[in-house]
């Protein structure tokens, strides 16, 4: 059991979303286990190069309150945070179906900053159109912050943007696998906390490979996904 001092106190941010799609109303099948852990190695680059590494288990279909108001699937985090060292147990949801991805990431002590961002999502994916047209493929949100440990932010609403890059051949335990780079930034309050910056190189076999965060000081948090446990 983790210490009641080190728990988070998890905060529920509702979106308030609309999305401007153009050729991506189809969305093909995603290969992902309704129940599952995966593993993902965390390194921290900060401006002058130094790395700091620890681990996040993120758990998939385990029910909690949060999946339970929303209706979607229960997601948990476990990690070792990288600038309090304290361990952190994070639950929230997903939503999750054999089309739609959508990710709530990990919001918990260093992890904050992440709700600036867009979330992982993969809504308007198809395999019905040619790639080379996805370009056009964009989501506008619009997210409620609540209770975040940016304070500043509180109260705020955030405008975020994530538009299709590119397709790509990723390395994953030596298969290569199809994927597609989606990159995002929060569009408003740049005077408040600067341009934050973010990739997902996303999968339909495995789904996100890789959240690359790219922060206002110039250093970068990589989340890579290192092994996946089915649970029955």
């Amino acid at each position: 059991m983790l210490d009641s001092t080190k728990q988070l106190k998890i905060k529920i941010g509702f979106i308030l979303s609309t999305l401007f799609l153009i050729s991506c109303s189809q969305t093909y099948n995603i290969s992902y286990p309704s129940k599952s852990i995966h593993f993902y190695d965390v390194i921290m680059t900060d401006s002058l190069g130094n790395v700091k590494s620890t681990e996040l288990k993120m758990t998939v279909g385990e029910p909690n309150f949060y999946s339970f108001i929303s209706g979607n699937t229960g997601l948990k985090y476990e990690f070792i945070d990288l600038i309090d060292s304290l361990q952190y147990e994070e639950k929230t949801s997903a939503y999750l179906n054999p089309e739609n991805l959508s990710l709530h990431p990990p919001r918990a002590g260093f992890f904050a900053f992440t709700e600036i961002c867009p979330f992982p999502n993969s809504n308007i994916l198809s395999s019905k159109i040619p790639y080379s047209n996805m370009k056009a493929c964009s989501y506008n949100f619009k997210l409620n912050i609540l209770a975040n440990k940016i304070k500043v932010l509180n109260g705020k609403t955030i405008t975020q943007k994530l538009d299709f890059s590119d397709t790509l051949s990723y390395s994953y335990k030596k298969e290569k696998v199809f994927a597609i780079l989606w990159k995002g930034e929060n569009l408003s309050h740049q005077d408040l906390v600067g341009q934050y910056k973010v990739e997902y190189v996303f999968s339909p076999k495995y789904a996100f490979l890789e959240w690359r965060y790219f922060l206002p000081d110039s250093s970068k948090v990589v989340l890579k996904l290192r092994d996946i446990e089915s649970v029955k």
